[in-house]
C-alpha cells in the first residue's frame, strides 16, 4: 500500500511540475540570460518525416505565430532552423503549437546565447 501511495505521489508530483518548452526557456531566460527569449532551435531530419508530418510541419513554422531567423539545410537531410515569436498569438496558444511540433520528429529546444 505504501507502495502505491509513493508512486502516486510520484507521477502527480511530476505532472504539476512539468513546464512547457516555452515556460522552461523564459524560466532559463530570467535565472541565467544565457537564453533568447521566446527564441527556439527546431531540428528536423527530413528523412525521418512523414508526408503529413511534412506539411504539418511546414503549417507550424511558416504560420502567422513565427517569423523564421534562420534556415540552415548545410547537414541536408537534418535541418535547423531558428524561430522567434512574433507575438501575434496568444502565449497560450505559442506553448500549444510547440508541444504540436514536438509530436512531429524534430527536436525543439531554447536558443542558447554564446556571446
Amino acid at each position: 500500500m505504501k507502495l502505491l501511495a509513493l508512486a502516486a505521489l510520484f507521477v502527480l508530483s511530476t505532472t504539476i511540475f512539468a513546464q512547457s518548452i516555452r515556460e522552461q526557456c523564459e524560466n532559463a531566460y530570467y535565472a541565467t540570460g544565457y537564453v533568447s527569449l521566446h527564441q527556439y532551435k527546431v531540428t528536423i531530419d527530413w528523412s525521418m518525416i512523414s508526408d503529413h508530418a511534412h506539411v504539418q510541419l511546414d503549417n507550424i513554422i511558416y504560420s502567422e505565430g513565427f517569423d523564421v531567423l534562420n534556415e540552415d539545410d548545410s547537414r541536408w537531410p537534418i535541418m535547423t532552423l531558428t524561430l522567434k515569436e512574433n507575438g501575434k498569438i496568444d502565449p497560450f496558444d505559442y506553448q500549444l503549437v510547440l508541444e504540436e511540433l514536438k509530436q512531429i520528429p524534430s527536436s525543439v529546444g531554447c536558443l542558447y546565447n554564446y556571446n
